[in-house]
């Protein structure tokens, strides 16, 4: 470690295809010149396991299962890994590595214990039992392990109050690399060859795993009372696909077949952004959702449910549907579609949108964030 680095241990639950995931490497990449990083992943390598090897960060996997049980399990390996590195901090990553992270932290007596917390909405209908119990044990731990908690949502501060945690909340909002995320015409001729996209239409997109929690019933059946002909839905994210039979009836039901594309996981999200015209989330729940920034800086209109920090991260202009049900959906995405077909509304948005994210969602903003707690006396 050269002189005056500091050095953290980033326990995560694992090294997956997700938000906090990506947000990691990206922090990491962009500071390990001046920070020596070290990840722990309790589950498995994932999607970002080799992207952090390829960038010289050391990696340790558990792999441990997802439940409280399992955690204590790999508690004493988890020990013995932060004992050996002697850790300036420990920074740990989501509620299962926020308990399991934070108990090793506080046994092996590292004096700086940062938690991360990734999640926003508590209720039991779109959250499985296991996410509902480690939340709570993290409340009550919340009282003698963590010296902060990290977040990215500024409306998961009060929701996870209202549980019980204890009020030592940090706000860092997510930032991305916006000289990938721009706009870029190139990409989007490539992007619409490689999906076969109709380039005459509008085309609205979601990015998102098929999960209830992203609400892909009220999407589509929102969609499908849009009367416009010149328009294309385009799905992406794990699931969204032509093998997923419970998607291809509702589709099919909805008599939206020849409207909509399933693409499944796409690698270049920005090529995404730029392929499409007008980004929907029409999720019930999310912390900080990076689609939106994504689209933001590659200039797209956004129609998104009022879920999470989204109202916050559009800011003054684009559609936010009020109520999260199929009229709302339609009648926003109907407002979108409007927006996008007035040319001088298309250019405000969009230099908005662009100038907004430069100015709050940087990822240079968010890794001096990040690194200025870690040197601080907190």
């Amino acid at each position: 470690m050269k002189k005056n680095n500091k050095r953290i241990i980033h326990v995560i639950t694992g090294l997956g295809n997700g938000g906090a995931e990506g947000v990691l490497f990206r922090l990491i990449n962009e500071t390990n010149k001046e920070i020596e990083h070290v990840v722990v992943s309790i589950t498995g390598e994932g999607k970002y396991g080799k992207y952090l090897k390829d960038i010289g960060c050391d990696i340790y996997t558990l792999n441990a299962k997802r439940s409280i049980l399992a955690l204590f399990i790999s508690l004493p390996r988890l020990i013995k890994i932060i004992y050996i590195s002697k850790p300036d901090v420990v920074q740990t990553w989501m509620y299962h590595a926020d308990i399991i992270g934070g108990v090793a932290a506080k046994f092996c007596r590292v004096k700086k214990i940062y938690w991360g917390l990734r999640h926003t909405d508590l209720t039991p209908t779109v959250n499985s039992r296991s996410t509902l119990i480690a939340a709570k044990v993290c409340a009550l731990f919340s009282y003698f392990i963590p010296n902060k908690i990290v977040t990215c949502s500024l409306n998961a501060v009060s929701n996870h109050i209202k549980v019980g945690y204890r009020d030592i909340f940090h706000y860092i909002p997510n930032g991305l690399d916006i000289n990938r995320y721009s706009s870029s015409e190139e990409k989007r001729n490539i992007g619409q060859r490689q999906l076969k996209l109709d380039n005459s239409k509008i085309i609205l997109g979601c990015v998102a795993r098929y999960h209830p929690q992203k609400n892909h019933v009220g999407l589509i059946n929102a969609f499908s009372n849009l009367k416009n002909s010149n328009i294309q839905l385009l799905l992406v994210g794990s699931g969204c696909t032509e093998d997923n039979e419970k998607l291809v009836s509702l589709i099919k039901s909805n008599e939206v077949s020849e409207k909509v594309s399933l693409v499944g996981e796409q690698d270049d999200i920005s090529m995404i952004m730029n392929v499409i015209d007008i980004l929907i989330l029409s999720s019930f729940g999310e912390g900080f959702p990076n689609v939106i920034a994504e689209a933001m800086s590659t200039g797209k209109i956004i129609v998104t449910t009022d879920v999470g920090d989204s109202r916050h991260i559009i800011g003054k202009m684009n559609v936010v549907c009020k109520s999260i049900n199929d009229n709302c959906l339609y009648e926003g995405m109907k407002n979108g579609i409007a927006m996008y077909e007035n040319m001088n509304t298309r250019k405000e948005i969009q230099k908005y949108n662009e100038s907004r994210v430069k100015e709050k969602y940087s990822l240079p903003r968010m890794c001096d964030s990040y690194v200025a707690l870690w040197r601080s006396n907190e």
